[in-house]
Formats: C-alpha cells, sequence, structure tokens
C-alpha cells in the first residue's frame, strides 16, 4: 500500500517528480499544500491549489476501503489516488472531516457527505443556509445549522446512511407564502 504524508513544502522542485493538482502552467510550489508519496512506482509529490477558507479542512486522511487519500488544502477537497499518480477535484469546500471505520464524513457550510473506497458514498440535503458546527456523537453527527431567520436548526445524520432528521430545509418559490 502506498505510503502518503504531509510534508511542509518544496522549495526546489529540480529533479523531483511533481504533480500539480489541479493542472496548471504555473509550475510554482509556494502557495500549494504538499504531500509525499511513496508508492511501488517510487516517490513522488503532490503540490494542491489552496481552497480560500483559512477555517477550511487542511490535511490528509485515508480513505476507508481502498488506497485513495482526501486531501484538503484550506478547504478545497481533493481524492489522490496515489497509483496512477492523479487527483479528482472534489467541488466542495471542506470545513470539518471525521475519520470513522467504515467512511471519511467531511463538513461543508450547507451539507454533510461520506467518502468510501473510491466515491462518494452518501450526500444529504441542504441543511443549512450557509453554515453549520456539529460533532460527531457515537454513530451520529449532531449539530446546528443556520437558517434565514437567524435561528440554529438542530439536525442528526446517520453515519451509515446519511438519513438526516431537522436541520433548515429551503422551500420553492411556490411554497412561500
Amino acid at each position: 500500500m502506498p505510503k502518503v504524508e504531509v510534508v511542509d513544502g518544496l522549495s526546489d522542485t529540480y529533479g523531483l517528480r511533481v504533480h500539480y493538482f489541479p493542472e496548471t502552467q504555473d509550475q510554482d510550489p509556494e502557495g500549494r499544500f504538499c504531500v509525499r508519496v511513496d508508492s511501488d512506482d517510487g516517490e513522488w509529490f503532490g503540490l494542491f491549489a489552496e481552497g480560500a477558507r483559512r477555517d477550511g479542512a487542511h490535511g490528509c486522511w485515508p480513505v476507508p476501503g481502498g488506497d485513495r487519500h482526501l486531501v484538503c488544502a484550506k478547504g478545497a477537497p481533493y481524492l489522490l489516488d496515489p497509483g496512477p499518480e492523479a487527483a479528482e477535484e472534489l467541488k466542495a469546500t471542506v470545513l470539518r472531516v471525521f475519520p470513522r471505520d467504515d467512511a471519511l464524513v467531511c463538513a461543508t457550510s450547507t451539507e454533510v457527505f461520506a467518502l468510501r473506497k473510491d466515491r462518494v458514498l452518501w450526500r444529504t440535503r441542504r441543511i443549512a443556509l450557509d453554515g453549520l458546527t456539529a460533532d460527531l456523537v457515537g454513530d451520529e453527527l449532531v449539530g446546528t445549522a443556520t437558517t434565514p431567520e437567524g435561528v440554529a436548526a438542530p439536525f442528526r445524520v446517520d453515519m451509515k446512511t446519511g438519513a438526516i432528521t431537522g436541520g433548515w430545509e429551503p422551500r420553492r418559490r411556490d411554497e412561500m407564502g
């Protein structure tokens, strides 16, 4: 199994196998989150573009059920496949990561999703207007979600199924009075 670890950064990439995610013409390693991968094909480095959120998740976590890793660079998430030296940019801004034995659970400011092996296992509906706080309590993610009225709406997410109770639920225009 490939070994993946966070490194402080690379000031000089000369002579190293380096991959930029997303791919770019700008080969400057400054301002990028760096991981080192030691695979069967040797050592290589991944340099990941950072998101704009200082409070975004920042780190690298193994995804249960396979060789992939979730790399978050200031909230910008990538699903790293160390074998073929590839990474898929996920369309989200991850604020917190909750590692579990059966899945890697990620919270954004509006929803929660779980990763397993090489895919998104489940994704909740939108449960917050623009912010949520949550903690893992047993097999549930328990927290509060923001609403347009400024009220904190409590919610619970089942970690095995993604089933949700509570939270904020947007209404369609035809439902508004």
